[in-house]
């Protein structure tokens, strides 16, 4: 990952390993409007990835061999390093603080750097690790709610984090699959699907009013909650789209692929939004057999309301749970953003705002989000503004951030080793020219 023009630089690459599909994008990121160009995309049906957890990893490497094999016959371009996500219930999150004191009593980025890496040494459970710290807000002497302490005076310095763990076996999964494609590729960075999806979905401004981001994918729910610009709280749970696939399945007698393929061909989010709900569909009832069902589109739909309020009752809930314990004074002016493959199911936006009525929350906003800030090659012939292409958008944006950061962090710790040793090296001639005139 660099920072130079675009035309001398290989693209960032990322892979999207969902549990319904499994994509490969590619492209370059703009260092100050974060605009992402898309030089290349494909996706698959996923394999050997079930609730947002490698099942089998023979399938996915299997999967990912081909997708990686098809990128390097298209761009001409080695696959050496990208970034991957993980989802779901793999991911845990805590808020933190660490406090640096300050040597020189102006803040320097190496001070920053300091009371980060303080505030990031929170313990997880024995089997998650963190993947990211995200700086909240900084204290110094005389303020609170600094945004950048660069330059401030101050004998300490204490950094506000939110802390985003991931599960350690599961990601030695994922990395794993990668290997048995190539040993040589070097995964940089592992993103969390709810951060990736926010990034590509919300601007600055969504995030200042407060908003709940709610990615819905086929094997997961992942949520980012900001409260006045800041990320509190993030977290992911099992099951959504294959969730009311599953319910269609169970209720109308189907197997799950044409209980999928109904969902997504004539599925809609509540019987009120039929034209006549009396239409009667014929489907295939299994995938080997030519017997068919017949299916009412108003039973379809209440399957669906029913398998998206429950849905919405999950995240919810654990949104509520978290904002009472930390007693937090939640601004959500942005409201509930719905992004993810699910959030294409036509009429989620009245069903959203329905449910939170019901629940006596009706000040609270809903709606589909889709990709911003981005633009396509002319090669790239999917319509990439859409909620299911979120995660992968946003991890190129968020992966060329995260390496802008490190890089003026090394920068940072390059400079002051310097300077540390410039001023060791005078103290060492002081030294050495006191014995030789004086002793």
């Amino acid at each position: 990952m660099h920072s130079r023009p675009e035309e001398e630089l290989e693209p960032l690459l990322a892979v999207d390993i969902g549990s319904s599909k499994i994509r490969l994008i590619a492209g370059t990121v703009e260092d100050n409007s974060g605009e992402v160009h898309v030089l290349y995309f494909q996706e698959c049906p996923s394999s050997g990835v079930t609730n947002g957890a490698v099942s089998d990893i023979d399938k996915l490497s299997n999967c990912l061999s081909k997708m990686i094999q098809d990128y390097k016959d298209t761009m001409d371009l080695p696959f050496e390093h990208c970034v991957i996500n993980i989802a779901g219930s793999q991911i845990a999150s805590a808020n933190n603080d660490g406090t640096s004191p300050i040597s020189t009593r102006k803040v320097t980025e190496v001070d920053r750097i300091n009371a980060l890496s303080v505030a990031s040494s929170y313990q997880f459970a024995k089997e998650h690790h963190i993947i990211h710290a995200i700086p909240q807000y900084y204290e110094t002497d005389g303020s609170r709610e600094v945004s950048n302490p660069l330059g401030m005076s101050s004998l300490s310095l204490t950094a506000h984090v939110h802390l985003v763990a991931c599960n350690e076996s599961q990601e030695n999964n994922l990395r794993t699959a990668f290997e048995r494609v190539s040993p040589s590729i070097k995964i940089d960075e592992v993103l969390y699907s709810g951060m990736a999806a926010a990034d590509a979905v919300l601007s600055q401004e969504d995030k200042d009013i407060g908003v709940c981001l709610v990615d819905l994918g086929g094997g997961s729910i992942d949520v980012a909650l900001y409260n006045r610009g800041k990320l509190i709280y993030s977290f992911g749970r099992e099951d959504c789209g294959v969730r009311i696939t599953r319910d269609i399945s169970t209720n109308c007698g189907l197997h799950m692929r044409p209980a999928e393929f109904i969902k997504i061909t004539r599925g809609v989010a509540h019987p009120d939004l039929l034209e006549n709900p009396e239409t009667v569909f014929a489907i295939k009832a299994r995938s080997d057999s030519d017997e068919k069902l017949y299916i009412k589109g108003e039973d379809l739909a209440r399957n669906i309301c029913s398998s998206l309020w429950d849905i919405f009752g999950i995240f919810n809930n654990q949104v509520d749970n978290f904002i009472k314990q930390e007693s937090i004074d939640l601004s959500l002016g942005g409201g509930v953003v719905f992004t993810g493959g699910v959030a294409n199911t036509i009429g989620i936006e009245p069903l959203g705002r329905s449910f939170f009525e019901n629940i006596g929350k009706r000040h609270v906003k809903v709606r589909v989000g889709v990709p911003r800030g981005f633009d396509v090659a002319e090669n790239v012939t999917t319509d990439l503004k859409s909620p299911e292409y979120a995660t992968a958008i946003g991890m190129l944006r968020l992966a060329a951030e995260i390496e802008q950061n490190r890089a003026r962090a090394r920068k940072a710790m390059a400079d002051f080793k310097s300077s540390n040793r410039s001023i060791t090296k005078v103290l060492a001639w002081i030294k050495d020219w006191l014995n030789r005139e004086f002793f």
